[in-house]
């Protein structure tokens, strides 16, 4: 089999804990790589999903009510413990 050489950069401590996990499963970062191929072959394709996610309307919320408390922390009630928080929550219910 004619082989082709490819070069690839990536982080280094990526690389290391990669090495160390297919050390563990009695496989080199070459045979790895060429399954990865393979199997883009195979599925044609990348053989797990690529997106980009976009959070929902409830996530945003969430995340724009965080940015508020950042930006105005004295407009909030503490609580000592999330417990604390929780039972007040409860007591609304």
């Amino acid at each position: 089999m004619d082989s082709a050489k490819i070069n690839v950069n990536v982080d280094k401590g990526t690389k290391e804990a990669v090495e160390v996990l297919l050390d563990e499963m009695g496989l080199t970062m070459t045979a790895a790589i060429n399954m990865y191929l393979k199997r883009i072959l195979l599925e044609q394709g990348i053989p797990f999903d690529v997106n980009v996610r976009t959070p929902n309307a409830v996530t945003i919320a969430a995340m724009d009510e965080f940015m508020e408390m950042q930006r105005n922390p004295g407009a909030y009630k503490k609580y000592p413990t999330f417990k604390a928080a929780m039972s007040e929550v409860l007591e609304d219910a």
